[in-house]
């Protein structure tokens, strides 16, 4: 079947393999994610670290990670930044009228499967106290319309599965 986009729920989008390979197999896709996923604002460094002495005979470190002095921020708190700015986009209609929350979208690196990437996060204030937070791999010029509206596609697949249950 043709398709626009792979939406899928926070316990796929926390899977930086699967983020990964359909971003390699070409896939659009628009991930939630935990409010405690870790991205960063700027690209940060990330490898092998070197030994902390040469001469030393324990293991030398095998394992890459982030070698940046800038640590991570859970999208949380990068959604309660001073610089992340809200807008209302219209979404779609429902029958209580014009679905518009507050959205607010942002450039981040990631680690993704041992590679830093650079992603869109899509925030959605969908009430006073409740967020939603997405990833994307959409191209750094995707209008911000469009992205709000992919952060919203899922509504249908889980309409659609809970009508199919019933």
């Amino acid at each position: 079947l043709p398709f626009e986009a792979v939406a899928c729920d926070d316990l796929y989008g926390r899977s930086g393999w699967l983020r990964h390979e359909m971003d390699a197999a070409g896939l659009l896709y628009m991930a939630e994610v935990p409010e405690t996923t870790l991205v960063y604002l700027t690209r940060p460094e990330f490898g092998v670290p070197p030994p902390k002495n040469p001469l030393s005979r324990r293991r030398k470190p095998t394992q890459a990670r982030v070698l940046s002095a800038d640590p991570g921020l859970p999208v949380r708190q990068v959604g309660q930044l001073a610089e992340t700015h809200f807008q209302r986009f219209p979404v779609r209609q429902t029958e209580r009228g014009e679905l518009d929350d507050p959205f607010a979208m942002r450039r981040v690196w990631t680690i993704r499967h041992g590679h830093v990437v650079e992603e869109w996060l899509v925030i959605r204030q969908e009430d006073e106290q409740r967020y939603s937070y997405a990833l994307s791999n959409a191209p750094a010029e995707t209008p911000h319309e469009r992205l709000a509206g992919l952060k919203c596609v899922r509504h249908f697949v889980e309409r659609a599965n809970q009508d199919a249950k019933s």
